[in-house]
């Protein structure tokens, strides 16, 4: 069984470091024929473990999305339609004559036909007049870095700490949980644990007057950013979230961000909150720290 989730982990990892969006556009996708010797597994495989196999596929499939940042909302439907997908490849590998890269390439189409049916951004790729979308790379920074680049001092007794988009590693929340801080943090690709737990930012439970510390390198605000300049995206629901965040400061708490949201932060009440913006070297854009005043 772990031989064939470690051939769909390779299998979908042909494109992980690549433009996957791009090549499904362009139709550059392609299995090597090592990955589609290592598929022929499938053939031996039963029913049971058939299912715990197409789960995990589609769980990497919509990792990928999320890896690169273009997360759109799949709901109950399309994961179904995604299992019926890869349920199709099994019974099709599972064919005692079957034609490997026959079968490959009609998945492929259908691959695609879902990623355009699901995804406003693949489909935008795919019209007529496409847009030129930059993805956004997702990734973990050492926590020297953010400490500098978002002008945090963890000297002051601020906590407690939340960590918003940690990362899988969660780098900067295991460091501080080293420290001794009070420290927590929470993202999609995260494993739950004493320190952090697997959760969305739209979704989190950021509570009330809670934090005295929000950290968000790189991720809500890149997201925001991107949801606000696109024709279809969901920035009510961003600035909603960025609502909750605010709400959750303990009064003379900091939220401390990057890139920065000019178009959010000009609206803010100067008489509750108190912004720094600190030029990023080589980027054109900010980072920030908002303070709630005491009173």
């Amino acid at each position: 069984m772990s031989e064939i989730i470690n051939s769909i982990t390779k299998l979908i990892g042909v494109n992980n470091n690549g433009d996957i969006f791009t090549d499904l556009v362009d139709e550059k996708t392609s299995f090597s024929w090592k990955i589609i010797e290592a598929v022929r597994l499938v053939r031996m495989v039963d029913e049971s473990a058939a299912d715990l196999s197409i789960n995990d596929c589609c769980e990497q499939i919509i990792t990928v999305f999320r890896k690169f940042g273009h997360v759109d909302t799949f709901d109950q439907w399309a994961v179904a339609e995604l299992r019926a997908i890869y349920r199709s490849l099994y019974l099709s590998f599972r064919l005692e004559h079957a034609i490997e890269k026959d079968i490959v390439n009609i998945h492929l189409k259908k691959l695609r036909a879902w990623c355009v049916k699901y995804s406003n951004f693949i489909a935008r790729k795919c019209s007529d007049e496409p847009e030129q979308i930059d993805l956004l790379a997702n990734s973990e920074y050492a926590y020297e870095l953010q400490e500098r680049i978002l002008h945090l001092n963890f000297s002051q007794g601020n906590e407690p700490i939340l960590d918003i988009g940690c990362g899988q590693r969660a780098i900067l929340v295991n460091h501080l949980a080293q420290q001794g801080l009070r420290v927590f943090g929470f993202d999609r690709l995260v494993a739950d644990g004493a320190h952090t737990k697997k959760s969305d930012w739209l979704e989190f439970e950021y509570g009330s007057q809670r934090w005295n510390c929000i950290i968000s390198h790189l991720g809500f605000a890149s997201h925001f950013r991107h949801h606000y300049f696109r024709k279809d995206g969901d920035y009510l629901n961003y600035g909603k979230s960025f609502a909750h965040i605010l709400a959750s400061l303990k009064l003379g708490g900091t939220f401390h961000y990057l890139p920065d949201l000019p178009f959010l932060e000009e609206y803010l009440n100067p008489l509750v909150f108190q912004i720094n913006k600190y030029k990023v070297e080589g980027f054109d854009f900010s980072a920030v720290v908002i303070k709630k005043n005491m009173s």
